[in-house]
């Protein structure tokens, strides 16, 4: 980020617009009232508002980071929402196959050729999708056992 007109009339959504940090098209780039009216623009660019404000707040010496993120880690949100564009991504993107033994089957000796279950398997594949609550648990868990705690080292 540029700090050449850093002064407090300057619309942070201008200078997102300027820097273009994500290389976004002119539809995604149009604003509205409060921000921007694609969603995940907004999303994004409240991340970068969050860093603006930091970075007005702070007194930092030219070419000092805000923030140091360790090798192996990235910024992610803290909880999966619509807003941030999480479920768009990852609803109905998680699938798990069970394998099940054929009720028709079972009791015979050799499953049955032409099966309408197993087709002469003796067992068929079942296809679960995950379901959207469970994707955040998930999520949820991996963030609180391994969220980088303020003033403390892994």
């Amino acid at each position: 980020m540029t700090t050449e007109n850093r002064s407090s009339n300057t619309d942070p959504r201008d200078l997102f617009i300027r820097d273009n940090p994500l290389g976004l098209g002119e539809k995604e780039l149009a604003k509205d009232r409060t921000g921007f009216a694609d969603q995940r623009t907004h999303s994004d660019y409240l991340t970068f508002l969050a860093g603006y404000e930091a970075a007005q707040s702070a007194e930092q010496r030219p070419g000092e980071l805000l923030v140091s993120i360790p090798d192996g880690y990235c910024l992610m949100p803290r909880q999966l929402t619509a807003e941030n564009g999480a479920k768009a991504l990852l609803l109905g993107e998680f699938k798990l196959e069970v394998t099940r033994e054929c009720p028709e089957c079972r009791e015979l000796e050799e499953p049955a050729e032409g099966c309408e279950i197993c087709d002469g398997e003796g067992e068929y594949a079942q296809r679960h999708t995950i379901p959207w609550g469970k994707i955040k648990f998930i999520y949820s868990e991996a963030v609180k056992g391994l969220a980088l705690q303020p003033n403390t080292a892994r």
